[in-house]
């Protein structure tokens, strides 16, 4: 498979939640994303959720709870798009940081032509889904842009079963396993991993997600993956093990934040305790070039 801005044999990083600002992760916001951009990252992870009138906003969990944690007091009986819109985040550490919806998020596709983004919804139901990527289409046909700079994260069969509904809109992406379950993920997770490379490439799913912390503990599995011609996206929190990972042949890093020369010199101890469990493993399991059918 050709993946439209991505190259096969690359190796590229990704903002998680639009990176590490202020000291915070998981900001969503268009702060993160701007300062990001400057420091030459072009791609971003950005969890999607939907507010209580039907709109999608940039927040991991649009929910009180969340709203509490970002500094938000004055949280109305109902969290509109709107509403949410006009709110600063984390006021008390940062001063205000810019909640962002999918006009924002596309506005910054269609300016910046070098620059995709990974869609994490929060949204696990078919019908869910379905609306989340009727919207999505719709602001891809008004900004006139290419759906295959988007990445869309599914996790479950449900997700998959609304996915093809949208078949070649953008690019999609299933997440092999995770902290967490969401919806009927267990379920799909259990499959033999052949049932699973079947069900994807029927669907025409060719990208994957696959957090780090398990896929070195199955470096197999992931080889297997890498030979059946998975595009691999791996989550980890810095880049001071990216060298591993592109040894293992992972194309994108999904990362926090990006280590300074500091920060590098005072993980060393770790890095290097780190290298004497999992560096001998991934020579041997990947000590060939990965054969790609």
């Amino acid at each position: 498979m050709n993946f439209p801005y991505l190259n096969r044999n690359s190796f590229h990083y990704c903002m998680h939640a639009c990176g590490f600002i202020h000291e915070l992760m998981f900001t969503n916001s268009l702060e993160a994303m701007e300062y990001w951009y400057t420091q030459g990252v072009r791609m971003f992870e950005i969890d999607i959720d939907s507010t209580e009138d039907g709109e999608y906003v940039a927040c991991h969990n649009f929910t009180e709870e969340t709203f509490r944690k970002m500094d938000i007091e004055d949280i109305p009986k109902h969290c509109t798009y709107e509403w949410f819109q006009r709110q600063k985040l984390y006021k008390g550490i940062t001063g205000g940081l810019t909640p962002m919806g999918l006009v924002d998020i596309f506005d910054m596709l269609r300016k910046r032509a070098e620059c995709m983004v990974m869609i994490d919804p929060k949204v696990y139901s078919y019908a869910g889904c379905c609306a989340l990527l009727d919207k999505l289409k719709y602001y891809i046909d008004k900004s006139s842009i290419d759906g295959k700079r988007i990445v869309f994260e599914a996790y479950n069969e449900d997700m998959i079963l609304a996915i093809k509904e949208y078949k070649g809109m953008m690019q999609y992406q299933y997440c092999i396993d995770d902290e967490m379950q969401m919806g009927t993920s267990e379920k799909m997770r259990k499959w033999p991993l052949d049932n699973t490379i079947e069900f994807l490439k029927k669907n025409d799913i060719w990208i994957i997600s696959y957090p780090w912390k398990f896929a070195v503990e199955n470096l197999e599995k992931l080889k297997t993956l890498k030979q059946e011609g998975f595009f691999v996206f791996s989550k980890t929190r810095n880049d001071i093990f990216s060298d591993l990972l592109r040894q293992a042949g992972v194309n994108v890093n999904i990362i926090d934040y990006l280590v300074t020369d500091a920060q590098r010199e005072e993980l060393q101890g770790y890095k290097e305790e780190y290298y004497k469990t999992y560096k001998n493993e991934i020579d041997k399991v990947f000590a060939e070039e990965v054969q790609i059918h």
